[in-house]
């Protein structure tokens, strides 16, 4: 659910009864009043920071929910912006119906995938499209360090401090809600390679094996393998384990 300028529409009245509700008062609300006073602001934000998002089991409680947002948000002065507002189903089921969502007589948009706070949610529930995201995400942050990684006068343990804390903290962002499959852990091992053989200062053409780019940087690891063992930390028998290499 996207709010239309909800910085530019709060409503300051509503905002100064709360304060007396939680018995905030004298000086303290006095100065946050005069705040309001002939002010001008203008916020700029990014990722859509002023969403909402609406969780339901079914289409009539979804429906109820809609509703009753549209009247709260009328009630304290915030208009939603219909246009951008999208929605999605999951569900495993191919060639279902499409939902009937109205909010102020407007029929709300379904989509089969969307990006929600740096990930990518599907309506089949599979990961493909949020891994292929994470990856692109972790290409270009290789493509901006690249100087740093394949600079020959920095040592191993540097870039290995850099590719951990950086490159692979960008690529397994949100992981722990992943089932992959093959194909996507395979995904994750080129690219985790792609990113060694930099920091080795390796190409495919020196016909030097995987292997030895691991020894040589010390990634014992698959990432992907190191994913499970980030997922397993969930579980209260794996706690205290240690990761072996990155």
């Amino acid at each position: 659910m996207d709010l239309e300028k909800a910085y530019d529409r709060i409503d300051r009245e509503a905002k100064c009864n709360m304060m007396r509700f939680y018995e905030i008062g004298g000086r303290l609300l006095q100065a946050v009043k005069s705040l309001y006073i002939g002010s001008k602001v203008c916020v700029k934000i990014r990722n859509e920071a002023n969403d909402a998002v609406l969780v339901a089991d079914l289409e009539e409680e979804l429906c109820r929910l809609v509703v009753e947002f549209g009247r709260v948000c009328e009630r304290r002065k915030l208009q939603v912006n219909v246009v951008r507002v999208r929605f999605i189903r999951c569900t495993r089921r191919e060639g279902s119906a499409r939902l009937n969502i109205v909010l102020n007589g407007e029929l709300l948009e379904e989509v089969d995938q969307f990006e929600y706070l740096g990930s990518v949610i599907a309506a089949n529930g599979r990961v493909e499209a949020d891994v292929h995201l994470r990856v692109y995400k972790g290409c270009e942050v290789l493509q901006a360090v690249k100087g740093v990684v394949k600079n020959r006068g920095l040592g191993i343990n540097v870039k290995r401090v850099l590719y951990a804390k950086v490159i692979v903290a960008t690529v397994i962002y949100g992981l722990e809600f992943w089932g992959m499959k093959v194909i996507e852990r395979q995904k994750l091992d080129v690219f985790q390679m792609k990113c060694l053989r930099n920091m080795a200062g390796v190409t495919q053409w020196d016909r030097v094996r995987q292997e030895v780019v691991r020894v040589r940087t010390g990634g014992r690891n698959e990432l992907a393998a190191r994913m499970d063992m980030n997922v397993l930390r969930w579980f209260w028998p794996c706690r205290g384990w240690k990761m072996v290499g990155y």
